[in-house]
């Protein structure tokens, strides 16, 4: 199989974007440096959705004093969230369910979501003791969890009910914001 086979539109963007951010040095870098609203614009501004990140960010009340390593606090939270209720929503599909092959895919998209939860708990531990690229890891894996879903449909004749593709895809904005936040706490800071 061909490299470019092998990987999906969200694949291709989270390398993108974690090569994009890494190549990028800023005194946002500083994982010191209190958040202001041009802090949240910054790591908005790479986000696939910035009007949902600066929404997810600054509804949460720590966010306005806190560190870029705050704010992954603050988003793996919030992807954590996230997974909780498209969790739920796959369980409410489920219930609905008639279909035995959608009924199958419900239940592997349960599952994946299960170990994304899981995932996301690893990365905040990662990042609690220091360890943002482990952080970044654990939150990718997260992701390659909900993506797992999505081409679990993408395989099958039945199609992905259009509320669970919204939740994904809500859940890979989410998501990509600790990968945004993470990549920025590896570059050093800035030499003054």
């Amino acid at each position: 199989m061909a490299i470019s086979e092998s990987f999906s539109p969200r694949k291709h963007f989270l390398a993108f974007l974690l090569v994009t951010i890494a190549a990028a040095c800023s005194s946002h870098a500083n994982p010191s440096i209190k958040a202001s609203r041009d802090l949240l614009n910054f790591v908005c501004s790479r986000s696939s959705n910035p009007p949902l990140c600066l929404q997810v960010l600054s509804s949460d009340p720590r966010s306005r004093n806190a560190t870029l390593k705050d704010l992954g606090f603050i988003s793996l939270d919030a992807a954590e969230s996230q997974a909780k209720t498209t969790q739920t929503l796959i369980g409410s599909l489920l219930q609905k369910a008639t279909d035995p092959k959608l009924k199958a895919q419900l239940k592997s998209c349960q599952g994946f979501y299960d170990d994304s939860i899981k995932q996301l708990d690893q990365g905040r531990n990662a990042l609690n003791a220091g360890n943002p690229r482990g952080s970044g890891g654990y939150v990718s894996a997260a992701n390659a969890d909900a993506d797992s879903c999505d081409e679990g449909f993408a395989g099958s004749s039945t199609p992905e009910p259009s509320e669970l593709q919204d939740a994904d895809q809500k859940f890979e904005v989410i998501s990509g914001i600790t990968l945004i936040v993470t990549a920025f706490l590896l570059l050093p800071p800035p030499s003054h």
